[in-house]
């Protein structure tokens, strides 16, 4: 399928692939992606997934019922958002979901071994 693009007045290939973002909140909530109190988030088209939870600068995963979950605001060192999406695999995210869910921190530090391992 192709639209006339508005800056050139030639047609374009409109993109195939159309990813459905689902992003929720530390209470499993869903919120929009850029919120800052998104947690985890998964993107899927057909039966394609990616997973993604959001990572300090540090390499730690958000523990959002501790002190330094509010660092959400931007780093003034750097300019910059303290906290960032990292792709993860999907053992990862399910680890990080069941924390989510029952606020074991057996289930955050098991996740953040996994995604040393594999991502």
């Amino acid at each position: 399928m192709s639209v006339i693009n508005p800056n050139t007045g030639l047609p374009t290939e409109m993109p195939t692939e159309i990813w459905v973002t689902t992003a929720l909140a530390k209470n499993l909530t869903e919120v929009h992606e850029n919120s800052d109190e998104a947690c985890i988030m998964e993107k899927s088209f057909d039966d394609s997934r990616r997973y993604f939870i959001k990572v300090g600068e540090r390499g730690q995963i958000l523990n959002p019922w501790m002190i330094n979950s509010g660092r959400e605001s931007v780093n003034k060192s750097f300019g910059m958002k303290y906290w960032k999406w990292r792709k993860v695999a999907e053992n990862t995210h399910s680890l990080y979901h069941k924390f989510l869910q029952t606020r074991n921190q057996l289930f955050l530090r098991d996740a953040e071994r996994m995604m040393m391992i594999n991502g």
